[in-house]
């Protein structure tokens, strides 16, 4: 959503204030239809002044997850992604918001397939890694193009999955946390489940 601030866009980018209001209409139109949706919001792991650019949509939009787009995201780093001068972290990112965090991997720049460095989709796969991430706000991440026998290196993680905290926090108003009935994250795009943190009741 950021890049449609920026001045490069077509008759120049849109003030924050703006799309502010576009992105509550927006929630507001899928919440008339969908009411029991949830709504994630795109983290912009380059704008490094989280807390200025998040602030304004956590507070007048209902957003219940962040979540992150492109691939390549490090999971065994605190960082989430490697490219240059993007600083933000895993943790601030769940500090400013509250939110529970949606990792992706298994795409590259532009969607291709597999990230151009494989050790960046296995490290998701390594109950190490997996823990300090959910230790810093993940609740799940989602595996656009699994390859075969992906399905068994799922269970083993999703048995051992830590407890996440304080993963369900609303805009607006505390919600009743959901149950532990599902352990698993369908991926948007049509990709495979993944496994993600049991959620842990909010205090």
């Amino acid at each position: 959503f950021y890049q449609y601030s920026e001045p490069t866009q077509r008759g120049g980018g849109l003030r924050q204030r703006a799309l502010v209001a576009l992105f509550g209409r927006m929630v507001a139109r899928i919440k008339r239809h969908l009411p029991r949706s949830k709504i994630s919001f795109d983290i912009s792991p380059w704008v490094n002044d989280q807390e200025q650019w998040l602030r304004p949509f956590l507070d007048g939009c209902e957003i219940d997850y962040l979540h992150t787009s492109g691939g390549r995201t490090l999971a065994n780093s605190e960082r989430i992604r490697a490219d240059q001068n993007n600083l933000v972290t895993w943790r601030e990112a769940h500090r400013i918001s509250g939110r529970g965090i949606i990792a992706d991997t298994g795409y590259g720049v532009g969607g291709g397939k597999g990230s151009s460095d494989r050790r960046l989709d296995l490290l998701w796969y390594d109950q190490r890694s997996l823990d300090a991430r959910v230790a810093d706000g993940v609740i799940a991440f989602t595996q656009v193009h699994p390859w075969a026998g992906w399905e068994a290196s799922v269970a083993s993680l999703r048995a051992a999955a830590p407890r996440a905290d304080q993963c369900f926090a609303a805009a607006r108003a505390p919600r009743a946390p959901p149950t532990n009935a599902s352990l698993v994250k369908r991926n948007d795009h049509g990709g495979a489940r993944t496994p993600h943190a049991r959620p842990r009741e909010m205090k």
